[in-house]
């Protein structure tokens, strides 16, 4: 049966076997019958924007500084323009952070999905939301190097064709356990912003609900969205030799 040289085949084909079976058992016992975090993925359903079509909403305010921003990047003219929003809760401990940036499809096939590296707590990721505010689905996963960084793949409603771009809007969850709420005056600081021709940068704060409004800084160029609850935004466009940190002070309901 084996004079012919098969049997060299049969014993090649049995010791493949065995090591294939050798390295499935260790891979599974070193894992323990599970894969490790970085091979994990968790799928998401973004929360669904509060009052989407109410004009007294943060959306609403949130899209008028949007139309804003992408005027004054028509204007440069760029593609590259933020926004980042900062709307503390009244209990002075949290805040929801929009933010919102197009992203540009650089390949040659249509773009279903979008990633993106995010440091900080998958729980805390409220929602991703195109540009009319529509929710989008997303999974995490966290980085195969380990720490705190996690990977986010947003799957857009429609396909980002070559060479376009969408306009991708994330909120998520800001907890400042140091944070007193002391009941009176609150500031926000929202850092320098400064003039950048190939850029549009975009800085806000919205304030909670029947909140008053008592100062901000710079003044004369800031944009205040005064229907309820009340937007103070800056384009950097507006700031050409500012040197100010933007500020917002008001005192909470």
């Amino acid at each position: 049966m084996f004079g012919d040289g098969r049997w060299k085949v049969w014993l090649a084909s049995a010791a493949f076997v065995f090591v294939i079976a050798f390295v499935l058992h260790q891979f599974r016992t070193s894992f323990n019958s599970h894969p490790p975090d970085w091979m994990q993925l968790h799928e998401h359903a973004s929360q669904r924007l509060p009052d989407l079509h109410e004009v007294h909403s943060g959306w609403f305010q949130f899209a008028q500084l949007l139309g804003s921003a992408r005027a004054a990047a028509d204007s440069q003219p760029t593609a590259n323009y933020t926004i980042r929003v900062i709307e503390p809760h009244n209990d002075g401990h949290t805040s929801t952070i929009w933010w919102g940036e197009p992203i540009l499809n650089e390949g040659f096939d249509p773009m279903p999905n979008i990633e993106r590296q995010l440091r900080t707590d998958p729980a805390h990721v409220l929602g991703y939301y195109n540009a009319d505010g529509t929710p989008l689905g997303f999974a995490t996963r966290k980085m195969p190097t380990g720490g705190d960084l996690i990977i986010a793949t947003v799957h857009t409603d429609k396909p980002i064709p070559p060479g376009a771009r969408m306009f991708l809007i994330r909120r998520e969850l800001s907890i400042d356990k140091k944070a007193t709420d002391t009941g009176g005056q609150r500031t926000i600081g929202l850092g320098n912003l400064r003039y950048n021709p190939g850029r549009v940068e975009a800085r806000g704060v919205l304030l909670p609900p029947q909140a008053t409004l008592t100062s901000y800084a710079p003044e004369g160029s800031a944009i205040v969205f005064p229907s309820a609850p009340i937007l103070v935004a800056w384009l950097s466009t507006d700031l050409v030799t500012n040197a100010i940190p933007l500020s917002v002070s008001f005192t909470p309901h």
